[in-house]
């Protein structure tokens, strides 16, 4: 009898969401770089991985950002063109390390998302970009929308940071994104976790996007340093990034994933690359 109440006990239980990523990526091998549009092979790679849990057990990816830069990107550039539009609810994110003596700089774009890279902003199409600004301390949302040939920009700043974040250390960085109920609605939002702690306040009342069209294309990491005036010192910039993953909310455990902290066993991200839900 104890063990037949045991197992209803089980079953009545809340248990976590948990499936397959909408989309992950370890950066164990250049076979990743196939599923990118990407300058970037094996020589990108190096054996460092993430500390956090579910990160890659063997590489990480080096983006090296050459001194002098202003607004430039790193040494080799990957885009993925995704060809399926993202989940309306979704958590995008990646662990990154920056190596000493990293210059933050006026602000820096850590990830772009958007309906079309090949075509860029055209009309009915809608961006999202996620910046680390003012010497890595203040994260910034800048949302594009374009309807009937205008584009509507709306800039979330968050609350600053005490610092920017460790050098030579593992970090985990993941944005959480709702889209708005229907494209004349102001009720999406956008989260910023860093190391487990939302940084700052819902961006919430956004419009995100203002028409049927939604977001599908991204980037593989970190993108370009945007410090006009401000150059890169030398040597340059390193920074490390493993365990890129997209989340679909509706199925998997978007809130344990956003408050997991280094320590922490669970929930574990995918190992190596896929594709689960491939265009």
């Amino acid at each position: 009898m104890k063990f037949i109440l045991f197992v209803i006990a089980l079953l009545v239980l809340p248990h976590s969401v948990h499936g397959a990523a909408f989309w992950s990526d370890g950066f164990e091998s250049a076979a990743s770089f196939s599923s990118y549009d990407t300058t970037c092979d094996g020589t990108d790679l190096t054996a460092d991985p993430s500390t956090y849990a579910g990160a890659s057990s063997t590489n990480s990816w080096v983006r090296f950002y050459a001194q002098g830069g202003t607004d430039s990107g790193p040494d080799c550039v990957a885009n993925r063109l995704a060809g399926s539009t993202l989940p309306d609810h979704f958590i995008i994110a990646y662990d990154f390390k920056v190596l000493s003596g990293f210059d933050w700089g006026t602000g820096h774009k850590m990830m772009r998302i958007m309906t079309d890279m090949n075509t860029g902003l055209i009309n009915d199409h809608t961006e999202i970009n996620f910046q680390l600004n003012t010497d890595g301390k203040v994260f910034t949302i800048e949302n594009f929308a374009k309807d009937g040939g205008t584009t509507f920009e709306t800039t979330c700043f968050q609350t600053a940071m005490g610092a920017s974040p460790t050098v030579d250390t593992w970090h985990r960085v993941v944005w959480r994104v709702q889209r708005n109920s229907s494209s004349s609605a102001s009720d999406g939002w956008v989260e910023v976790y860093l190391d487990g702690t939302m940084r700052g306040s819902r961006c919430a009342n956004m419009r995100l996007t203002r028409t049927s069209n939604w977001l599908a294309d991204f980037w593989g990491g970190p993108g370009n340093r945007t410090s006009i005036g401000d150059p890169i010192p030398s040597p340059g910039n390193t920074m490390r990034v493993d365990n890129l993953l997209v989340y679909n909310c509706a199925t998997d455990d978007c809130d344990g994933y956003s408050t997991a902290t280094a320590g922490s066993s669970a929930p574990a991200a995918p190992t190596n690359f896929k594709a689960a839900n491939p265009p």
